[in-house]
């Protein structure tokens, strides 16, 4: 019974660490973003670019 605890707590802690990688790298590598969108800007940006009446 050991053995299982122990090859599934591996098996948690290998698939957290892969999540993690994998959302690190969505988040952080520039190949997978789109190139066609421009970068976000920021709030402050974004209120004095809109059209004034």
């Amino acid at each position: 019974m050991q053995n299982v605890v122990a090859y599934g707590a591996y098996f948690l802690a290998c698939l957290l660490a892969l999540l993690a990688a994998a959302r690190w790298i969505c988040r952080n590598d520039p190949a997978l973003r789109d190139s066609l969108t421009p970068p976000p800007k920021h709030p402050e940006d974004r209120e004095s670019s809109a059209p004034k009446d």
